[in-house]
């Protein structure tokens, strides 16, 4: 077995098997956690303002949000621009 073959076979079984799919919590499942509990809804917002203020995108920018997972980014910023999002397995 080649070894991106071994690194693929890891991810399939952590991402299906593992008990994080398996809770209600958003940040849980994407294990944005601090030591194994998720982070607090005023983290969260102060890391979705950091992303806007850095980026500050206009409304003629397009956004490309590569291994986007669960959109939690795309979904919770207020963006004027278009956006495109996907996951790589």
């Amino acid at each position: 077995m080649m070894p991106s073959e071994l690194e693929n076979d890891y991810w399939v079984t952590y991402w299906t098997r593992n008990k994080i799919t398996k809770n209600d919590d958003l940040q849980y499942q994407v294990t944005r956690t601090v030591n194994n509990i998720p982070i607090d809804p005023q983290k969260w917002q102060f890391t979705l303002n950091e992303i806007e203020r850095t980026i500050n995108l206009s409304p003629s920018d397009n956004l490309l949000d590569l291994c986007a997972g669960k959109l939690n980014h795309r979904t919770s910023i207020p963006l004027s621009c278009a956006t495109f999002g996907t996951s790589v397995c």
